[in-house]
């Protein structure tokens, strides 16, 4: 697991545009479980029991949180999101990257810890060279 650690949204963004530059990348976006809202970004919330892509933060009990659909990850969807920053923070878990037609998470921003995860050691040094604080060791908080 990779992990970086980066003090603004906008360098957070950053990590997401560069992987889904390299590959084509698709996302949900995660919101807590105290969300009321129906949509995100202009994003109509996909129904709660359909399940596309495993999420990264688990609740108590089992808890499925509200999302949206699978999204192609585009310019555009990055540039609604960075212009819906308050709206994230307040009401999103996490931004949530997959491969296509894989269920299982390939990197995740999670609002609320100030962190980006790619699950994938073997973009690693890529990662480092584009200049992120990136390490293979989980932080002392994590």
């Amino acid at each position: 697991m990779i992990y970086i650690e980066n003090l603004t949204f906008d360098k957070q963004l950053s990590v997401l545009k560069y992987l889904s530059k390299i590959e084509e990348l698709e996302m949900i976006i995660w919101l807590f479980p105290e969300s009321k809202i129906r949509s995100i970004c202009g994003i109509n919330l996909a129904p709660r029991n359909l399940i596309e892509g495993e999420s990264v933060t688990t609740y108590d009990d089992g808890y499925v949180t509200h999302k949206t659909k699978r999204l192609k990850v585009t310019v555009d969807l990055l540039d609604k999101i960075q212009n819906a920053k308050e709206k994230i923070f307040s009401d999103c878990d996490s931004l949530v990257l997959y491969r296509p037609k894989h269920k299982q998470w390939m990197s995740c921003l999670i609002t609320n810890e100030n962190i980006v995860m790619v699950n994938d050691d073997s973009l690693f040094t890529m990662m480092t060279n584009q200049g992120f604080n990136a390490t293979l060791t989980a932080p002392n908080w994590w």
